[in-house]
């Protein structure tokens, strides 16, 4: 009997221990989950004026959203070159990985000239209608702007260097495509769509049109013109009405001032303008 009752406590005393081991793992997960759950709540290091950033450098900063629903922004957007938080300046080099993902509201969207890249869906499925790329962006990644249905004109600088795989793709109403570059950018089959292949004007520097002709995947565009890439337009040729003008670094002007100028227009459309 006494064999059997030191049986019976012994097993009750293991059931006891695996128990209570059992809740200490529950509540060291349960712990592990909640530690984890404003990382995926929030995306961003820092808002500033209406912009999320993160920190990339000890001195630069990249555009990011405001957490993981996407559609952080809405209405028309002004980035500058430099942004000060904590006492402490920094560049703006980057638009980051889902930056304006989903962003169904845009108004228009104007880049600062210390942009380097365009990451992965940055402005994937938003409703931009053109877009001109500073000219440092030498990398525009996958699915940049992919699903942009609304998009008709894309500007690409002369230092652009490589776009990515599926960067311009569903890009239904894409018909105008400028690149400023003497050297045609390392592209992917599925940079662009067939239908973009078969019915978008491509247009290059004047002179580079057999320099197009004969490179990887641009020489599936059936229309190919040459232009003047000079990257900049005189506001007294300007037939349109301004509606706003900002400097380089985003700051509003009564009107222009002598230098590079970035002006929007009453039809929706943004250009660098220069006054001499």
């Amino acid at each position: 009997m006494d064999k059997n009752a030191n049986k019976k406590r012994n097993i009750k005393l293991r059931s006891s221990k695996y128990y209570l081991n059992k809740q200490k793992t529950m509540r060291k997960l349960l712990f592990l989950i909640l530690t984890l759950i404003p990382m995926t709540m929030s995306a961003y290091d820092a808002l500033i004026n209406g912009i999320y950033y993160n920190r990339v450098s000890e001195t630069e900063v990249e555009v990011t959203y405001k957490d993981n629903k996407y559609n952080s922004y809405s209405g028309d957007i002004v980035i500058p070159e430099r942004v000060f938080y904590k006492e402490k300046e920094f560049v703006v080099i980057g638009i980051g990985e889902y930056a304006f993902y989903n962003c169904d509201g845009l108004g228009t969207i104007t880049l600062p000239e210390t942009l380097t890249y365009i990451d992965t869906n940055a402005f994937g499925n938003s409703n931009i209608t053109s877009i001109e790329i500073p000219q440092d962006v030498t990398t525009i990644n996958d699915n940049a702007f992919f699903g942009c249905s609304n998009l008709t004109a894309i500007t690409l600088p002369e230092n652009i260097a490589t776009i990515g795989d599926k960067a311009f793709s569903n890009c239904t109403d894409l018909s105008y495509i400028y690149c400023c570059s003497t050297t045609p950018p390392t592209i992917e089959k599925n940079t662009f769509d067939q239908e973009q292949y078969a019915w978008a004007d491509l247009n290059v520097p004047q002179g580079c049109i057999d320099t197009y002709a004969t490179a990887k995947y641009w020489e599936e565009f059936k229309v190919k013109k040459e232009f003047d890439a000079d990257g900049v337009t005189s506001v007294a040729n300007e037939r349109l009405t301004i509606k706003e003008i900002f400097d380089l670094n985003g700051r509003k002007l009564s009107q222009t001032k002598q230098g590079v100028n970035i002006v929007r227009y009453a039809n929706g459309t943004t250009k660098k303008v220069i006054v001499k």
